[in-house]
């Protein structure tokens, strides 16, 4: 009886975990713009090859400023970076669910007061 007192607790638990997460996170929709931290800054400085590539021209500066999420099978991370004066992008990045992160793509001739917003 114990053992089935428990076993309903432990799904009561695990349903109110599931619905905080999605509440937080909200599976396909985007977060709230979050200043960027560190590890966001350290996911753009991974892809910076790939992203000179696909804008075709070396970026002197490249600084993370903002991020949104989607959570998704990994998480997208949608990530305006300042790349000097009034210019900036808008990057698309892709974290598996093992951790890796790969660039999918960029928006260029952006500025500062744009939303970052989802793109494909």
């Amino acid at each position: 009886m114990a053992g089935r007192i428990l076993s309903v607790f432990l799904l009561i638990g695990a349903m109110f975990l599931a619905v905080s997460v999605k509440e937080i996170y909200g599976t396909g929709s985007l977060t709230e713009p979050r200043d960027a931290t560190p590890e966001i800054q350290g996911y753009v400085d991974q892809v910076r090859s790939d992203v000179e590539t696909d804008v075709n021209r070396e970026l002197e500066m490249y600084e993370a400023t903002t991020y949104r999420t989607q959570l998704v099978n990994g998480v997208n991370y949608f990530i305006k970076v300042h790349i000097g004066g009034a210019e900036y992008l808008h990057l698309r990045l892709y974290k598996s669910n093992g951790g890796d992160v790969s660039y999918v793509s960029a928006k260029d001739g952006m500025k500062f007061d744009d939303e970052l917003v989802y793109f494909q």
